[in-house]
């Protein structure tokens, strides 16, 4: 990440001066200031390195809704395809039993 302005001088003399730190002391609590305030900052290079990825994730979550869109698709039309089958095969076992009963009938 690129560093933060932050006047570590001014805040060590606020220190020493008004709340009568030692020189040693208001370095070191300037110092750690810091350094905190800069890890926790993001950058304007990192906003558009999370941008970046986010649009790469929403790019890749469209290409998989459309794959499942065509997958889901497929299915609807191979099981479409199994239902229709069974209904034809169903209609033939009926009408061959009727035919067999309407012979056994007219036999007897």
């Amino acid at each position: 990440m690129t560093a933060v302005a932050f006047d570590t001088l001014k805040l060590a003399t606020a220190l020493r001066d008004k709340a009568k730190l030692t020189q040693e002391q208001a370095k070191g609590f300037a110092t750690a200031m810091a350094d905190a305030m800069q890890d926790g900052l993001a950058t304007k290079a990192d906003l558009a390195t999370v941008r970046s990825d986010l649009a790469a994730v929403a790019s890749d979550l469209a290409a998989t809704e459309a794959r499942l869109l065509r997958e889901i698709e497929a299915t609807k039309s191979d099981i479409l395809k199994w239902v229709f089958g069974a209904i034809g095969f169903q209609t033939v076992i009926v009408v061959g039993a009727i035919i067999g009963l309407v012979r056994f009938a007219h036999a007897g």
